[in-house]
């Protein structure tokens, strides 16, 4: 019995190896790529949102939460829990930090008080303004 398995699995492999194999590099960053999707609005208008953030750019917290679809404000809550022990899911803190987008997001700081982390513009970095 455990040879038939084997060889089954063997030439299962050889005829479909795309179906076994886990996806490369490749296929994984392909997957960011496709990050526009439409919403049908009322009437005929229909808006794009995008759902992640642009790759090696600086953005604040609430520019996260407020311009992507994606779920960054749950990201962002759980990652200050775990790296600095700000577990309360409606911090100040999740708003005005600063964050680098990568294949994950990457802390930078926290920038102050309230509305301390500025929008730097259309594909320029957000950064922390200065008190």
């Amino acid at each position: 019995m455990q040879f038939q398995v084997s060889t089954l699995l063997l030439v299962a492999t050889a005829f479909a190896p795309s179906v076994l194999a886990f996806p490369t590099c490749d296929q994984v960053s392909m997957a960011l790529v496709e990050t526009n999707y439409t919403v049908q609005t009322r009437g005929s208008e229909s808006t794009t949102q995008q759902v992640y953030c642009n790759l090696n750019l600086h953005y604040c917290g609430w520019n996260l939460i407020n311009s992507f679809s994606a779920d960054y404000h749950t990201r962002i809550s759980n990652k200050l829990c775990k790296l600095i022990g700000d577990c309360n899911y409606n911090s100040g803190n999740i708003w005005n930090s600063l964050w680098n987008c990568g294949a994950d997001l990457e802390f930078l700081g926290l920038c102050g008080g309230d509305y301390s982390c500025q929008d730097g513009g259309a594909g320029r970095n957000d950064y922390c303004k200065a008190s």
